[in-house]
């Protein structure tokens, strides 16, 4: 199972755009039983029509679904990733044209070993999920000599 799992919008993201990821992730094996779905407090992720959906979804397959606490960006490699993200943005030429190559240019630039970092530097799976966090990481030594 992919530890990474991604799609690209053409448009502002809303909450059935989040549904209907959830429920690709769920179709397409991406989420599966006894897996975690960690989501921070975004908007998006609270629409009051399509959480009913998703919790609904997640349980009916055995995912458990946990919300980090408000305002914790400490608490979310994500962010980690956006800030290196937007470091590799402001030093690019301002190209509208080019923002959507950039931007995957951009998130290429996330290495597996920067990943590691940003879990480590993390306090969460350490403290919620400490049978999760090595495993992880082994898989990652793993990969590198495949």
């Amino acid at each position: 199972n992919d530890l990474v799992y991604v799609d690209f919008l053409e448009n502002t993201n809303n909450q059935w755009s989040f549904a209907d990821f959830v429920l690709d992730a769920l179709t397409n094996g991406k989420l599966v039983w006894g897996d975690y779905f960690i989501i921070d407090n975004a908007l998006v992720h609270h629409g009051e029509g399509a959480t009913g959906l998703i919790k609904l979804a997640l349980e009916a397959n055995g995912v458990n679904l946990i919300y980090l606490p408000a305002y914790s960006p400490e608490l979310n490699p994500c962010e980690y990733v956006f800030s290196k993200m937007k470091t590799i943005l402001c030093s690019l030429p301002n190209q509208p044209e080019q923002l959507f190559q950039q931007t995957l240019f951009a998130l290429s630039q996330v290495t597996e070993g920067d990943m590691e970092g940003y879990y480590r530097h993390c306090i969460f799976p350490e403290i919620l999920l400490p049978e999760l966090v090595e495993p992880v990481f082994e898989w990652y030594k793993i990969k590198e000599f495949c």
